[in-house]
């Protein structure tokens, strides 16, 4: 159960109905780390998409859940969040960054040296920005070597590695928000909350 709610707190609560207070109950009692909230509310629960959706919004007008389709349950989070940390840096690669030779302008402009634009597949994925040991942007993209160029030529964002994860299309969002959820990295929450 997360620890930051106390289910007789939640079932005294007088701003949520008999639905959001069986459904906030539920989503508590997983045993996932990532609970997709309409899932429990329309398979655990019985509930229609419509009766899901008003019980979804009653619990996010009231603080319940964020704004994202999963709740995060922190008890489970701490363990995944490390091993998936460690993964994630023990693939890394590390990029070196060149001024790029037709930079005239005051404004410096950077690219990939070929050794680590080499490395990087030309795929679609969910790729991590990484600053030493921290994970400061999640992105994906239909083309991760493209997109990780565009960072390092755009040179907004601090970070000297990149790792990523080969996935289709059709689930890469879906692992994307996963992901930014969990770590909560600088750059995707920024403006955010």
């Amino acid at each position: 159960m997360n620890p930051l709610y106390n289910i007789s707190q939640i079932n005294k609560d007088y701003r949520l109905d008999d639905e959001s207070r069986m459904l906030i109950n539920a989503i508590l009692a997983s045993d996932y780390a990532f609970v997709d909230c309409a899932k429990v509310a329309e398979d655990d629960l019985g509930f229609g998409q419509t009766r899901t959706k008003n019980a979804l919004c009653r619990l996010k007008r009231h603080g319940y859940l964020s704004r994202g389709k999963y709740f995060l349950n922190e008890s489970l989070c701490g363990p995944l969040r490390k091993e998936l940390a460690e993964d994630v840096l023990n693939n890394a690669i590390t990029i070196t960054k060149e001024l790029s030779p037709s930079a005239v302008s005051s404004t410096p402009r950077y690219h990939m040296d070929m050794e680590s634009h080499s490395q990087i597949e030309n795929s679609n994925g969910v790729y991590f920005l990484i600053n030493d040991l921290d994970i400061v942007y999640i992105g994906q993209s239909s083309n991760v070597r493209s997109r990780i160029t565009t960072h390092v030529r755009e040179d907004i964002k601090v970070f000297n590695k990149v790792a990523y994860a080969s996935t289709n299309v059709r689930d890469q969002q879906d692992i994307e928000m996963r992901y930014i959820n969990l770590f909560r990295p600088v750059y995707n929450i920024v403006g955010v909350e």
